[in-house]
């Protein structure tokens, strides 16, 4: 076989594979359930936290999570290589329910879906909690 021809089909079977995961995870953790209420293109706030480990539904996003809080909510995205399927999401914080930690981590519930950030953001998290909820 022609090797010019191996090398292009064999990166574009990787990009379809990689693809076709990143949006089974986005469906199956939740985010895609998420983002049909919160998805937004809103993505200035005040406190910025990138690399943050978390955990949305059943899936573990170690360091790619992106995280801001601001007034108007949680900004939650990951980091570009992660990003189809998964959609900016702005979460006001009037809907982020059931706030509790465990170990290291801080958890809340979204719509039924449940998010864990690692314990990097939970004094400031829960400032902005009480000020803007």
């Amino acid at each position: 076989m022609n090797l010019f021809f191996l090398i292009p089909t064999g990166a574009f079977i990787v990009v379809v594979f990689w693809v076709a995961l990143l949006k089974m995870i986005a469906h199956l953790s939740g985010w895609d359930n998420l983002k049909n209420t919160y998805e937004t293109t809103y993505t200035h706030n005040e406190i910025n936290y990138f690399g943050v480990s978390g955990k949305v539904g059943k899936f573990y996003y170690n360091r790619i999570l992106n995280v801001s809080l601001s007034e108007a909510g949680l900004f939650l995205s990951v980091s570009p290589l992660f990003r189809f399927g998964h959609p900016f999401l702005l979460i006001p914080w009037s809907d982020i329910k059931n706030i509790h930690e465990k170990g290291k981590t801080l958890f809340c519930e979204v719509n039924g879906i449940q998010i864990g950030l690692s314990n990097k953001i939970h004094n400031i998290f829960k400032s902005y909690l009480s000020a803007y909820s």
